[in-house]
């Protein structure tokens, strides 16, 4: 049975803002993505996805990542990843998601982008 999954949502720096659980794996992604997809073809903007809370995602939560930016796209949105561990951040490089999304390390990193590419 999947594991129930209540994110943290809000609105921040301008972004559906969504923390995400400590891990993502098979068991979790339908909980996640169930939970999510409604909200993200509403969303039209941008999304955050915060991963300070995550230490593990295995190949089927980067393949959820995936659908999400898709969903996101298709509504006009834009996703970022933000707060990532370095060990996230190596996962997501060793696949190469890190040449198709934003990754930011930090809140602050991101805060900083959109800030500069709101006054492009």
């Amino acid at each position: 049975m999947p594991r129930r999954f209540s994110p943290v949502i809000e609105n921040k720096h301008g972004c559906l803002w969504i923390v995400l659980p400590d891990s993502i794996d098979m068991d979790s992604c339908s909980a996640i993505e169930a939970r999510l997809i409604p909200l993200l073809e509403e969303a039209g903007g941008r999304v955050a996805m915060d991963f300070s809370k995550t230490s593990a995602i295995y190949s089927s939560g980067l393949g959820l990542v995936l659908r999400m930016k898709a969903t996101i796209d298709e509504s006009g949105g834009k996703l970022h990843l933000v707060n990532l561990s370095e060990r996230l951040v190596e996962a997501f490089e060793n696949v190469g998601l890190d040449q198709v999304l934003p990754v930011y390390r930090t809140e602050n990193d991101l805060k900083t982008a959109l800030e500069s590419s709101s006054t492009d």
